[in-house]
């Protein structure tokens, strides 16, 4: 239901079907009785979309007690035939290909990987079965053949993570410039996430660093704001004062936001710029209309002002100024009273 009182009854119910049938006194005879009634059990399934286990989900839980390898492969079998969710595929012939690998039937294990390779769980144990041999020219072709399957249906977080995969694969391999150029891509591609960033800093020499990660940051500009809070991670982590600033101070397009986030790292040199684009930021919000919330956000950049060389004085300026425009405006006059 919509507010998910059903998914959490389903929970606790397939909790309570674990511990019973977990339970000391529960007799093989009854738990057998029981697996067998699920199976046939038709409404289950019905249930799955509001958070029960599905059937092949359930019985997988509860085959290991009471099943045989064999008889729960078949189990499987019949539970893949007839399914229709990709997740809960993936589910059940990762399951199979476990009791597989149990039963020591690795040509039919590996037969079962290769047919439903285009599952990127099942084509992830493929890309194990090669590291785990070095045999990494495998690896990487099916890696290249997951990233391009990704791409073709707009799986861009499967496509990332077949890109995560292959820099582990060139990691293991000791090819530092692949790499290299593949956790550039994944910088790029995650909006310069700092897991990227770091791992770079560790792989690119100290001397070429600086250059390397500039240009990397000027040939893929932002597209609109995203990305900006990034980006200024890196500059105050590298202590990139002036690139801050050209980041945050960008002509008509400036947000207050940033102003507000980033004012403390560059109030040593640039305080006089930022308050006048505060000032003008702040009389063109206060033009945009009325509200409490309009008038605390106002106060918290005003604020800001405050901590900048300066400051002080323009925060009170700028407060007289509303004093004399807005001063119908009550809620604004106690709120900006403090200035």
């Amino acid at each position: 239901d919509s507010y998910g009182y059903g998914s959490s009854i389903f929970r606790t119910a397939n909790e309570l079907i674990m511990t019973a049938a977990k339970h000391p006194r529960m007799s093989r005879e009854v738990l057998e009785e029981y697996v067998d009634e699920i199976e046939k059990d038709k409404d289950i399934d019905e249930l799955h979309e509001y958070g029960f286990e599905s059937k092949g989900e359930l019985l997988m839980q509860l085959a290991p007690l009471t099943k045989t390898p064999e008889e729960i492969l078949k189990m499987l079998n019949r539970f893949i035939k007839s399914c229709k969710s990709e997740y809960d595929l993936s589910e059940l012939v990762k399951k199979k290909i476990e009791t597989l690998n149990v039963m020591r039937r690795e040509s039919e294990r590996q037969k079962t990987i290769q047919k439903y390779l285009e599952l990127p769980k099942i084509r992830a144990i493929a890309v194990d079965d090669a590291v785990s041999i070095k045999d990494y020219d495998k690896a990487l072709s099916l890696i290249e053949d997951g990233i391009a399957l990704a791409k073709s249906v707009g799986y861009y977080g499967t496509e990332r993570d077949w890109m995560k995969r292959r820099a582990e694969v060139y990691e293991a391999m000791g090819d530092k410039d692949n790499l290299i150029a593949t956790t550039r891509e994944l910088l790029i591609k995650d909006h310069f996430s700092k897991e990227y960033y770091l791992k770079l800093k560790t792989l690119i020499p100290k001397e070429q660093w600086k250059t390397f990660l500039f240009e990397t940051i000027d040939q893929n500009p932002l597209d609109g704001r995203y990305g900006i809070d990034a980006i200024a991670a890196i500059y105050i982590e590298e202590k990139e004062w002036e690139r801050l600033f050209a980041l945050v101070v960008n002509g008509k397009h400036t947000h207050i936001y940033d102003l507000d986030s980033y004012a403390k790292y560059l109030k040593g040199k640039h305080s006089e710029e930022i308050l006048h684009i505060y000032d003008d930021k702040l009389r063109w919000e206060a033009a945009q209309g009325t509200g409490r919330d309009r008038y605390e956000s106002i106060a918290h950049s005003m604020r800001v002002m405050q901590s900048l060389a300066g400051g002080q004085a323009a925060a009170h300026t700028l407060a007289e100024f509303f004093r004399q425009t807005y001063r119908n405006r009550r809620a604004m006059m106690e709120i900006i009273s403090e200035f």
